[in-house]
């Protein structure tokens, strides 16, 4: 849906993605970085996803207001292929968390446990 947004709507969702970034920086720091680096290992196929999208974007068919480096129909294939790369990649990045565990009911979390 992101790419379909448009050139240069693209560009702009992603500049109010990142607009954020030092309120959650901040956050991270106040926590002392807990788990930080697990978490930026386990994020970054969406941060190369959204990077990508955006170059798709803007290097798609005029169609969807690009500058057309990309023809229309293989812009389309492109996107497909890259959602498959990183849709795989986001699941090998995953991690089963306590709370994943307990919703499955196959182990017992801090707020679980009486």
């Amino acid at each position: 849906m992101l790419f379909w947004a448009r050139w240069p709507h693209t560009g702009q969702i992603m500049l109010l993605l990142i607009l954020p970034m030092p309120v959650y920086l901040y956050y991270q720091a106040k926590s002392d970085w807990r788990n930080f680096d697990r978490q930026l290992r386990g994020s970054w196929w969406l941060i190369a996803y959204l990077a990508a999208i955006t170059a798709l974007s803007w290097a798609g068919s005029k169609e969807f207001e690009g500058h057309d480096y990309i023809g229309y129909g293989w812009d389309q294939l492109c996107v497909a292929l890259a959602a498959l790369v990183f849709y795989f990649w986001g699941l090998r990045s995953g991690w089963r968390t306590p709370a994943v565990e307990a919703a499955e009911g196959g182990a017992k979390t801090p707020d679980t446990i009486a």
